[in-house]
């Protein structure tokens, strides 16, 4: 059985640092967690602000929504461990073409 697509949108949640880099260089290769795990991390709709909460208090980031569409990488629903929340994991680079808005949060 093949695995379901993506949905339409997905987020991820950027340093300013990762964001500006992003922007100069085109394409995003994932920070250094995703860089550790072999993926990129990214949340759907709902689970957005709970990984902003999780990962990011405190620290001022933007949250790029990104058209999955425009992304040739592999996007897998993959949980990290047994039991644990899935989430969307791509497994290659996010081309800046694929966001479509992006929001700075304090």
């Amino acid at each position: 059985m093949a695995a379901a697509p993506p949905p339409p949108y997905l987020y991820k949640i950027l340093t300013l640092e990762e964001w500006a880099d992003f922007q100069k260089c085109g394409t995003f290769t994932g920070s250094t967690l995703d860089k550790k795990d072999g993926f990129i991390h990214t949340s759907t709709l709902e689970q957005r602000d709970t990984t902003r909460r999780k990962f990011f208090a405190g620290v001022e980031v933007v949250v790029v929504e990104m058209d999955t569409a425009k992304i040739k990488d592999p996007i897998k629903l993959e949980a990290k461990q047994p039991g644990a929340t899935s989430y969307y994991h791509i497994y290659g680079t996010m081309p800046l073409h694929a966001v479509v808005s992006s929001t700075k949060l304090t």
